[in-house]
């Protein structure tokens, strides 16, 4: 190995066969150099009559935005790096830095450069990344790397998270899930959030056999201007449109009561047994005949029998 210096456009920019993380945000670095210049040198390999880059990618573009002709480098002959050297040099070069989407694309570049085989991954290369040696973290760590560069551009961009990825690469229907990641960005979705919408939309598309970018696509339009809120009251009356019926009937219901606010009645529309909880705050003696009274008009007109016929009955 020799600290030299190396000319820039000797580099070989299209080999990314050891580029792992975003590949953008090249700003900080470049700033930083400029101002107290280079103070970890890049690692390249001699492969191919060319120069392979293991690590500092973004030291290098950084340089090159900065206009310069050449960068210091630790340069390998090709002997003295092996494949799997290179790899683990990303990651002693990277540790303590690395997040899961990063472990993620580090573990499958394992895989393919080298060829390893589901056990070698659990017994050997999870360990080394310091992951739990598993097959739920295995499919974890690959099912992250195996997403749309759109989506890990979303996550890099800290627009969603790695909670969020992992969900996206789980679900069940046969779409990318940039469309999914889109819709956790544009309505900010946070993880539990995010969880039951996808869960719904899963259930809906599977369902009655909908396209998943067409139902979206109208799903945005019905809740237009509605917002987050909007999004999720719009899927759950398609996901459930007997139960919002009802829902609504109870609250209509509720409402035609039109009880003093010193009473409230707690029953749920699916809740068990026979009972309704009526409370009665009062103040004076006149508060608690107002509220009586009321309660016995509610009562023999039939509005208080009919809320509860539609909480227990659904109509």
């Amino acid at each position: 190995m020799k600290i030299k210096p190396v000319l820039l456009a000797s580099i070989d920019l299209t080999d990314d066969s050891f580029v792992t993380g975003f590949k953008g945000g090249i700003s900080p670095i470049r700033d930083s150099i400029s101002e107290i210049g280079l103070i970890n040198f890049p690692v390249l390999r001699e492969f191919d009559g060319r120069l392979q880059v293991v690590t500092g990618w973004k030291r290098i573009l950084a340089a090159k935005e900065l206009g310069w002709d050449e960068i210091t480098s630790k340069v390998y002959e090709s002997h003295e790096l092996s494949d799997e050297s290179c790899l683990k040099y990303i990651y002693h070069d990277n540790s303590g830095r690395m997040d899961d989407m990063e472990l993620a694309e580090l573990l499958v570049r394992f895989r393919d450069i080298l060829g390893l085989g589901d056990r070698e991954m659990i017994n050997n290369t999870l360990p080394f990344l310091g992951v739990p040696p598993s097959r739920k973290q295995l499919d974890r760590l690959t099912g992250l790397a195996a997403l749309d560069d759109s989506v890990k551009y979303a996550y890099y961009r800290e627009r969603i998270t790695v909670e969020q990825c992992q969900m996206l690469s789980e679900t069940a229907v046969s779409l990318s899930p940039a469309v999914f990641a889109r819709l956790i960005d544009e309505y900010k979705l946070n993880n539990n959030e995010s969880r039951q919408v996808i869960k719904d939309i899963e259930e809906i598309v599977l369902r009655d056999g909908l396209s998943t970018e067409e139902f979206l696509n109208e799903l945005r339009e019905s809740a237009e201007g509605g917002g987050k809120d909007g999004l999720i009251a719009e899927l759950k009356k398609i996901r459930y449109p007997a139960r919002t019926r009802i829902e609504e009937t109870y609250a209509e219901a509720f409402d035609n009561l039109s009880l003093p606010e010193s009473v409230t009645i707690h029953i749920g529309p699916y809740s068990e047994g026979n009972d309704i909880e009526i409370h009665i705050k009062a103040g004076s003696a006149e508060e608690l005949s107002r509220a009586l009274s009321a309660l016995e008009s509610a009562t023999n007109d039939g509005r208080i029998r009919k809320l509860i016929s539609i909480a227990r009955e659904g109509e």
